[in-house]
């Protein structure tokens, strides 16, 4: 993750690992996460920007049950983005 993503993304990521782990159903996650934006408490990122996402180990399953690969990939992120904001991201 780039700075960005690390003070937005990743307190995400993690409070929803933690719930998980907690047995929390995916609608109480899905509410835990409205209530927080809401407050603050997981703020929007606030520029464009990009997560690498460049392991040859991600694995996923497809709709059949099979687990395969993922290729390694980059995912840009932001809000209300337009594609100049993007073409800055990629040129930063």
């Amino acid at each position: 993750m780039d700075a960005e993503a690390a003070r937005t993304f990743l307190p995400r990521m993690l409070k929803v690992a933690e719930l998980r782990a907690q047995g929390k159903n995916q609608e109480e996650i899905q509410a835990f996460l409205k209530d927080a934006a809401v407050k603050g408490a997981l703020p929007p990122p606030a520029h464009a920007g990009v997560n690498y996402m460049l392991s040859t180990q991600n694995l996923v399953s497809t709709f059949k049950g099979e687990v395969v690969p993922f290729p390694p990939h980059v995912m840009f992120y932001g809000t209300r983005l337009t594609n100049a904001d993007l073409v800055s991201t990629l040129m930063t």
